[in-house]
């Protein structure tokens, strides 16, 4: 399966990276944060298949037309990371969101594998 962010890649030959990532272990769900800089939501692509989570996303350097570049140190890239995970996502419930540059992916855990507290009886 070709998403459109390979077919760009591909088609610009772009150094690939991966994106620092942290993942957070929070009540009732996990939280991934990757450091994807530059990267817009239409150059975004996240897909869960078989419970393997991909990300890939191209960051752009591209400066304004009145502008002549007299140094350019920054150059386009290509992110990709790949994770499988666990049969406790829900994968029905992960929501994405991109903060700054930090890509952050909320996958909630399915409710039987959330904590509880179990009541005990007194007699």
């Amino acid at each position: 399966m070709t998403t459109e962010v390979q077919k760009k890649s591909d088609e610009q030959r772009l150094p690939r990276f991966t994106p620092d990532v942290d993942l957070i272990d929070r009540k009732g769900a996990f939280e991934l944060r990757a450091d994807m800089p530059g990267v817009g939501n239409e150059d975004l692509d996240l897909n869960v298949e078989d419970y393997v989570l991909r990300i890939s996303g191209i960051a752009r350097s591209e400066a304004p037309e009145e502008y002549q570049s007299a140094l350019r140190e920054f150059q386009d890239r290509e992110y990709h990371i790949a994770y499988r995970l666990s049969s406790e996502i829900d994968l029905e419930e992960i929501k994405a969101k991109m903060e700054n540059g930090v890509l952050v992916v909320h996958l909630p855990k399915r409710k039987e594998h959330q904590p509880r507290k179990i009541k005990v009886d007194v007699e």
